[in-house]
């Protein structure tokens, strides 16, 4: 409106640099200046090569191109890699290779690149200068409160789920805060009169950190409490346990650092008004901001955050956006919770923090905009794939785009070729060009890249102009530990320890998780938080089925519609009380596969013709006696019945795979008992003990054992029909199986190695990395 006039007359010449695309705006500006005779314009390439500075030449009534034709002449060469830290051990190869570093650029078109980046580089320059601006939600100060909105998010009535309730609470900035217990509110979810502690007992940030992993070891379970487990947890829970301050004075008391209950108890609500209760009853911006103020006070004076200064950044920035929605007219409006936190998070994700430096020396580290106008000798670029460059949002989250294109602003139209540009302007003035993507499975060098490689296809007419290395690492494969020592304290232990099926059949699998499992007593640490596996939904159905068919014992079970409304009646109790509260909405699909096979059991139950239940999980103990000595066996059947033959059927539940069944006695003893054939032979000795030990406590009657596998109701048995009979060549066979184990097992000379023959049972072991 005011260019018209008789403006900027204290200026003789206006000089514009490396125009391109103009806006309507900055389009009349300019062209008016330039018909006053006040303005230089200066632009870079030529209107017969973009379409841009064609429609600017027409506008200003100009030719726009260089007085002579230049061909740019470059060394171009492209590199593959395979994600981003294979790129950037590229980017360093190519470093170590350049002498001047004050001639050499590194673009970052995604700037998620830059910390690996710098971490890397580092080893082989000196001086470098990054002008560029990193994301707000790549810092762990963005991460605390995406998490606090989550547990907002997922909280239900007075509860909250239990592992967003531990993600927030184990945050290293919240689990390493310097809290004070003394002069704190007894009820600090209440009205708040202040935003920070007084008198801490101790600067020392352990008091927290371990209150914190001690809760986090209660709810998961690791340490038994009534707390424990619960799929969704009220904080006054917590706040009222006794086992969490117990633990924790033990554990505090060892570290040197004396605490009360009392004193820990105002830390932990403290902790949960800052990180919980602060956040419930939002219903507009003022209170939100009121929460958020408070809170990074807090972090500010009593966190580590000031040792990392990208989190001060994003500090400031977040002060800064609070600062403005407190003047903002929307401030008391009514905004539901989930509102509140979406507004304030894509306001974050659209912040950048800005790193100071000197562009003057070094090499320098831009993005592809900082870029503009400026030449460099040496021109790394990074991720040169689609989606990354060009990077094209067609999407305005505030005004439509048919708004922007009847405004004249119709930059999103051209972004291809502003971004086309700057690249191909970047490339023209270099000597030595270096362009690097990510070649992985989901993504495609960038369209540029295709386009340089063309234009040199066409030049030279062939289809073999650029040779593109890909990354590789050199990978040392580590082998398995071949062996670990045996001990005369080891033999004298095998000789005396109690054995099990499961034991006998993981030394015959591979002697090195025998090591690790029954040797050295390591297992999986466990999660009671964690979704329910396999061995916990067998736990569930065998405790189900004892408890269901214990009232047969020494009868006939009688499988009839009462006892059909029993058992389902008692399934869904035990389901409440196992599952229902450690899973999330999705139990039912669990409950119902359960039920399912339940039914398919009973009625395969009802068809098949049993005398009597013997017993149901029955434990007991028992002596072999072999060549090597006599070892002490433990055993535990889930069912023995007695079938209308009068012989006994040893039943073992299978609710997930089945072990598999020994192959006949005459090929196990015409294979060898070498424990590598044993293994293909007699495969399991699961059944072969349960035979042994049922008939010997059971002498009177013939005996079978089988495998009930409840997924599909089968039952496959131990022996066939005709081999019945054959008790004592069985039990011969088999204690020549359980000798050799033993032998080996004690022989001071045959040490524990991996065997790795079957890769799925080395792919479902939990010492996997140990052996390597």
């Amino acid at each position: 409106q005011e260019i018209e006039g008789n403006i900027l007359e204290e200026f003789e010449k206006i000089f514009f640099c490396n125009l391109f695309y103009l806006h309507k705006t900055e389009e009349k500006i300019v062209k008016t200046l330039y018909d006053k005779d006040k303005a230089v314009l200066f632009f870079q390439k030529d209107n017969r090569s973009w379409s841009v500075l064609e429609k600017l030449a027409k506008d200003f009534s100009c030719k726009i191109k260089p007085e002579t034709d230049s061909k740019t002449n470059y060394n171009l060469n492209i590199y593959s890699g395979f994600d981003t830290h294979s790129q950037i051990c590229i980017v360093r190869e190519i470093l170590k290779e350049i002498n001047d570093m004050d001639k050499t650029l590194i673009v970052l078109p995604d700037v998620n690149s830059l910390i690996p980046l710098l971490s890397e580089i580092t080893q082989v320059v000196g001086d470098f200068n990054v002008s560029i601006g990193y994301p707000v939600n790549r810092t762990s100060l963005y991460s605390i409160f995406a998490l606090i909105f989550e547990a907002q998010n997922t909280k239900k009535n007075d509860k909250y789920y239990t592992k967003d309730y531990l993600k927030v609470l184990s945050h290293p900035l919240i689990k390493n805060l310097t809290l004070s217990a003394n002069h704190l509110r007894d009820n600090p979810d209440k009205s708040r009169d202040d935003g920070c502690l007084r008198q801490p007992i101790s600067d020392d940030a352990a008091i927290t950190r371990v209150l914190v992993h001690k809760i986090e070891e209660i709810v998961t379970g690791i340490e038994e409490s009534v707390i424990s487990g619960n799929l969704f947890l009220r904080l006054t829970d917590i706040e009222n346990s006794k086992d969490v301050y117990e633990i924790t004075t033990q554990t505090l008391l060892k570290m040197g650092i004396e605490i009360t209950h009392q004193e820990l108890k105002k830390i932990v609500k403290e902790l949960h008004w800052l990180l919980f209760y602060s956040w419930e009853k939002i219903e507009d911006f003022s209170s939100f901001l009121a929460s958020l103020d408070a809170f990074l006070e807090i972090l500010v004076k009593k966190s580590f955050m000031s040792n990392y200064p990208l989190n001060l950044l994003v500090a400031d920035k977040i002060f800064y956006i609070s600062s403005e929605l407190k003047t903002a007219a929307f401030n008391k409006e009514f905004f539901s919770k989930e509102e509140v936190f979406r507004i304030f998070m894509d306001n974050l994700d659209n912040q950048r923090i800005s790193f100071s430096g000197s562009p003057l020396k070094g090499l320098q580290v831009l993005g592809l905009f900082e870029s503009r106008a400026l030449n460099f000798e040496n021109v790394i670029i990074l991720d040169v794939n689609e989606r990354v460059l060009p990077s094209l949002n067609i999407y305005e989250p505030l005004i439509p785009r048919e708004v922007m294109v009847g405004l004249g602003l119709d930059r999103k139209e051209l972004e291809d070729e502003i971004q086309r540009y700057h690249f191909m302007r970047l490339l023209g003035g270099a000597k030595n060009v270096y362009l690097i993507y990510d070649a992985g499975i989901e993504k495609e060098k960038s369209r540029f890249i295709e386009e340089l490689i063309w234009e040199r296809q066409k030049e030279s007419k062939s289809a073999d102009v650029v040779t593109i290395p890909k990354a590789a690492f050199t990978i040392k494969i580590q082998p398995p530990k071949q062996e670990i020592n045996k001990t005369k304290e080891m033999i004298e232990f095998f000789k005396n320890r109690t054995y099990s099926a499961s034991s006998l059949n993981t030394y015959l699998n591979c002697p090195l998780r025998f090591y690790y499992q029954y040797v050295l007593g390591l297992e999986e640490k466990e999660d009671l938080l964690e979704e329910p596996e396999a061995q916990d939904i067998g736990t569930f159905i065998h405790e189900l089925l004892e408890e269901a068919f214990k009232p047969f014992i020494a009868k006939r079970p009688v499988i009839d519609n009462i006892f059909r409304t029993y058992f389902n009646q008692l399934l869904e109790q035990k389901f409440e009380q196992t599952f229902a509260q450690k899973m999330k909405s999705d139990s039912f699909l669990l409950k119902e596969i359960v039920s399912l096979r339940m039914k398919n059991f009973l009625q395969k139950e009802e068809e098949r013709k049993i005398e009597k239940i013997v017993s149901l999980e029955e434990e007991d103990s028992s002596d072999i006696s072999l060549d090597c000595g006599t070892f002490k066996f433990k055993y535990r059947i889930d069912r023995i019945d007695k079938i209308s033959d009068d012989s006994l059927l040893v039943i073992d539940y299978k609710t997930g795979s089945t072990d598999l069944k020994p192959s006949s006695f005459d090929k196990i003893e015409s294979k060898g008992f070498s424990r590598q054939i044993m293994k293909k032979t007699i495969k399991s000795f699961q059944l072969p003990l349960y035979y042994y030990f049922v008939g010997k406590k059971y002498h009177n009657y013939i005996i079978n054992a089988a495998f009930y596998n409840l997924k599909n109701s089968t039952l496959t048995t131990f022996l066939k029909k005709e081999d019945l009979l054959q008790k004592y060549r069985i039990i011969s066979v088999f204690t020549k199986g359980l000798n050799a184990i033993f032998q080996e097992l004690l022989d001071l000379n045959r040490n524990f190695t991996a065997d790795e023959e079957n890769l799925n049972y080395c792919a479902g072991c939990p010492f996997f990395y140990l052996c390597r």
